[in-house]
């Protein structure tokens, strides 16, 4: 009976998910690369705008669909570098929580759900315990690594809940703080270091990602084959 309320709940989990895209598609696509459409529309809220935001950023951690540059520009470009900044944190943090406590429960079969088993497989590394908190704190503070699927992926291993979220929310902090201004200065037409921190910020991703596929890779060819991440987790 446990067997089928679980799987039961990962059917409703699903949908769940692929209701959430579809929405976050319709409704918010148009707003790509329009940051007054998209001003105007969170403005027309009032005070509720900032519950609307944290909204819109937990729903872009938790279905990926939505650039996070993207959030965390518009953040910027609406509210300021430091308000839109704190929005965005609380909004990651309270996903990232949701998430790592979603795989907890459902173990790998969710992760086998919502991704291909050769991005799971070339995440095996994360199952060593001695460089755990390390490696997730470099891949998290680097611009460009795919830090919502990491954020999947970490609920299976044997990171505790309160190692999870210290590490990952503290090395968000400077991508997430330069988008947030670069976001700002945009909006008080200070296009030059708008600019400056566009170019900067693209550079470094671009250097982050070509980082990461060398660490994946890397890693690879290092981890025995027959090692993978563990089926089901220790509790939080």
């Amino acid at each position: 009976m446990k067997k089928f309320y679980s799987i039961i709940s990962l059917v409703v989990f699903l949908i769940f998910i692929a209701a959430g895209t579809i929405f976050i598609w319709v409704n918010f696509s148009k707003y790509w690369g329009n940051y007054d459409l998209f001003k105007e529309y969170i403005d027309s809220y009032g005070f509720n705008s900032y519950l609307i935001f944290v909204g819109i950023q937990i729903l872009q951690i938790f279905f990926a669909l939505i650039p996070g540059e993207f959030i965390e520009l518009v953040a910027g470009y609406v509210f300021g570098g430091i308000l839109g900044f704190i929005l965005c944190m609380i909004g990651i943090a309270i996903a990232s929580t949701i998430i790592f406590f979603l795989v907890r429960f459902f173990g790998r079969k969710l992760i086998d759900a919502i991704t291909d088993n050769k991005d799971f497989n070339k995440l095996k590394f994360l199952n060593n315990e001695n460089k755990l908190n390390l490696t997730v704190f470099i891949l998290f503070l680097i611009p460009g690594t795919p830090k919502d699927l990491l954020t999947y992926f970490l609920g299976i291993t044997k990171i505790k809940y309160t190692h999870f979220i210290a590490i990952t929310m503290f090395a968000r902090i400077p991508s997430v703080l330069s988008s947030t201004i670069a976001g700002a200065s945009s909006a008080q037409g200070r296009y030059v270091l708008a600019v400056l921190l566009f170019g900067i910020t693209a550079v470094i991703s671009l250097a982050g990602i070509l980082f990461y596929r060398k660490f994946i890779k890397k890693r690879e060819i290092d981890e025995p084959t027959d090692k993978a991440l563990p089926q089901e987790t220790t509790s939080p």
